[in-house]
């Protein structure tokens, strides 16, 4: 990885969400060794900034990748397809397969610009505006009376757009600083200055918020300036549309839908007998809302995708996941020797759940050593997400306090009663501390930890009551309970998907 992706690796964390994260659990020293970049002041970085949901994703990845996952994340940003059906608007995140809502018209590229200069080239990607989300909050979300109130005495308000740029920076000589301004409507909205020790194959994203007006018009100005400050400026007239719809969008590409979710595949054919296939997922419900995991089996279980092609004669190959740092739904088929027309069979996805309402959840104190069957029943659906409620009953059978790894733990053992008979199981829950109380009063843990669950239905889940550097802890045989919460969080869905490629 190259200094420069590692600085701004390091700049982008700044702005992430502080949750926590125990980056030394995740990495092994020999792996660490490979790696030119300043891992001390990632990891300081990194710490407390991920998202304790991702932990388990990131675990299966080897540092190296998850490190540039990250930076080329943050650098480039989310590859976006745009959509509109159901009289709202969508932005498709097929990094993951995400759909995100939004009310008002959503604006892109119609199509890249690229200026060439001292023998490279800046590439503006793609472009896009949408409703900043954060106002839309303000009135409609928490301060939802106060924001109608004075919405209706100021006759109703006009939120501000944001405008987001991804470009790519390519083999350009001479330079050294360079500054960007986007202009809406005859207004520059930010600056955005780089330095760097050269500007070659550099990708990145701007972004700015603005009021928006009847026709909206954009420009992005890029300021070059060398050694010995002279500069040379480049304008890009940004030209918008406004987004499709799902339907059109999916018109002419393969797609089935089964349990109200349809899957489509972007194909392409190359030499040597090689078919590509990148796969979408969308929801044809609203309110059934979800993330996309992975298709087929996780990409880092190494069992083989389940992900399968067939011919006309009934000739099946398993596809191979592509290696791809920001997609993790391409696949690949090698068709020699077969006969068209072909079948993609597409037999599970895991998602991920979004929009998640918590429960609390209460366990009794228990001394060390003690156990105690508790088959107590916890419905933990969403009433604003479909997903949870084809699937969302949890049975905690059994808690015991006991030493594990040398720490004081709270175990408890996890059972999902409707993963044997229904189309969505429940493989982990996404857990927290308890909002409703100080993490340190009656109840203090340092960790949760679950497993997967496993064919039986059932998992566990590990709290730490002691923390590894508690050295003087001393209450065992004083009863400790623990309050948390939980909501689901990764779902297996079987739907036996059949995709026609012509």
């Amino acid at each position: 990885m190259k200094d420069k992706y590692t600085h701004n690796l390091i700049d982008g964390l700044d702005e992430t969400e502080l949750l926590k994260l125990d980056f030394d659990e995740l990495i092994d020293d020999d792996e660490l060794n490979e790696l030119v970049v300043d891992i001390d002041n990632i990891k300081k970085k990194t710490h407390e900034k991920i998202g304790i949901k991702n932990i388990r994703k990131y675990k299966k990845k080897a540092v190296i990748k998850f490190i540039a996952t990250i930076a080329l994340i943050l650098l480039i940003g989310t590859p976006i397809t745009l959509a509109f059906v159901n009289n709202f608007y969508y932005k498709y995140d097929d990094n993951s397969g995400n759909i995100l809502e939004s009310k008002k018209p959503i604006y892109i590229l119609k199509e890249p610009i690229v200026k060439e200069i001292n023998g490279g080239e800046i590439k503006i990607i793609n472009a896009t505006v949408t409703e900043d989300e954060s106002y839309e909050d303000f009135y409609d979300g928490l301060l939802h009376p106060l924001g109608k109130f004075i919405s209706y005495i100021y006759g109703g308000y006009e939120p501000p757009s944001d405008i987001n740029i991804d470009y790519t920076i390519s083999n350009i000589s001479g330079f050294k600083y360079i500054k960007m301004d986007i202009i809406a409507n005859g207004k520059n909205i930010t600056n955005h200055d780089k330095e760097y020790d050269t500007l070659s194959n550099i990708s990145g994203c701007i972004g700015s918020t603005f009021y928006s007006e009847e026709n909206n018009k954009f420009k992005l100005i890029v300021t070059l300036m060398d050694s010995d400050k002279k500069t040379k400026k480049l304008e890009f007239d940004l030209e918008l549309e406004k987004a499709k719809s799902v339907e059109e969008y999916n018109e002419n590409i393969p797609k089935d839908t089964e349990n109200n979710i349809t899957i489509s595949a972007i194909t392409k054919e190359e030499k040597n007998n090689q078919l590509y296939a990148e796969l979408i997922a969308v929801p044809t419900l609203q309110n059934f809302n979800f993330e996309v995991d992975s298709f087929g089996r996780d990409i880092y279980d190494n069992k083989g995708s389940n992900i399968f092609l067939v011919d006309s004669n009934e000739n099946k190959i398993e596809g191979e996941y592509v290696e791809d740092d920001m997609k993790n739904n391409i696949f690949k088929f090698d068709t020699t020797g077969m006969k068209k027309p072909f079948t993609l069979e597409i037999n599970e996805i895991s998602v991920i759940n979004e929009n998640n309402s918590r429960v609390k959840i209460s366990l009794p104190k228990l001394k060390f050593g003690q156990s105690l069957e508790l088959n107590k029943k916890v419905d933990i659906e969403n009433k604003n997400n479909l997903l949870t409620k084809e699937n969302h009953n949890v049975i905690i059978n059994k808690v015991e306090r006991n030493n594990i790894d040398g720490l004081d733990s709270y175990i408890i053992e996890i059972e999902y009663p409707n993963n044997k008979n229904s189309n969505f199981k429940i493989l982990d829950l996404d857990l927290g501390y308890p909002f409703f109380l100080l993490p340190f009063i009656d109840t203090y843990y340092s960790s949760i930890s679950q497993s997967y669950a496993n064919s039986e239905s059932k998992s566990s889940i590990i709290v730490d009551l002691q923390d590894q550097n508690d050295h003087n802890y001393t209450g065992r045989d004083k009863p400790k309970g623990v309050k948390f919460t939980i909501s689901p969080y990764t779902y297996s869905i079987n739907g036996n998907w059949r995709l026609n490629l012509d």
